[in-house]
């Protein structure tokens, strides 16, 4: 009999992104403790902690290939070539 996979918990997130800016704003203005913002307004030390550190900004993988100018000039390519019916993305699937 196969095992059945049961999650543990579906209940994420059970705060309010206002519960969660008025217990950063009473850790860093008022220097009440991450372990006892997370108690008092229900957060999860380690949530309160990373967005204390601000980890939460850090932007994971690798660099990108093209810039975001390079990009959007490659985007504006292919739409122009579309509108006079050279549809690349087919050309390129094509086997």
């Amino acid at each position: 009999m196969p095992n059945i996979y049961k999650r543990e918990s579906l209940e994420r997130a059970k705060w309010t992104e206002e519960q969660l800016k008025s217990a950063m704003r009473t850790v860093k203005d008022e220097g009440l403790s991450v372990r006892q913002a997370g108690k008092t307004f229900g957060i999860p030390r380690k949530t309160l902690k990373r967005r204390k550190n601000e980890d939460h900004k850090k932007k994971l993988g690798p660099d990108t290939t093209f810039g975001a100018a390079h990009e959007n000039i490659l985007v504006r390519h292919i739409k122009e070539m579309q509108k006079v019916d050279f549809h690349l993305l087919e050309m390129i699937c094509e086997p």
